[in-house]
């Protein structure tokens, strides 16, 4: 029984890479970083703990729970990515040091200018009593 388990498994692994079509979904406790992805750019691991190179798929989902970035510790981070390309970037966070470098990032990011408008990045800043949420899409 075993044996044909493993056919099986094979002959579907083959048929995913035939397609040339292989999604990812990882999930990661903590991560430290200066940058983040950003809307149509192309997909790069950018020193997270995924072991699988990031040319065998093009897309997915990262989540990470408990991210540090510039320094400021309590965000939450997830990435989604379709065709080789960041397509969403949502940080989320508990506390005022946090809104407040999401309303940093923001106004970067509003501020900046793209040649192509379909590229852009769109950064929309939910704030509530207790923290905030700022999700990035592309303009189109």
């Amino acid at each position: 029984m075993a044996k044909i388990y493993t056919v099986l498994f094979v002959l579907f692994s083959i048929s995913g890479f035939a397609q040339n079509e292989a999604s990812i979904s990882h999930y990661q406790r903590s991560w430290a970083t200066d940058s983040i992805h950003l809307p149509c750019e192309k997909w790069k691991l950018k020193d997270l703990d995924i072991h699988i190179p990031d040319s065998l798929y093009n897309s997915g989902v990262v989540s990470i729970k408990k991210m540090r970035y510039q320094g400021v510790k309590g965000f939450a981070y997830n990435v989604t990515i379709s065709e080789g390309l960041v397509s969403a970037v949502v940080l989320s966070t508990k506390g005022k040091k946090g809104r407040v470098q999401l309303e940093h990032l923001q106004a970067i990011l509003t501020s900046g200018t793209s040649n192509e408008a379909a590229c852009r990045p769109t950064p929309t800043l939910t704030n509530w009593k207790r923290g905030a949420i700022l999700t990035i899409t592309s303009g189109n």
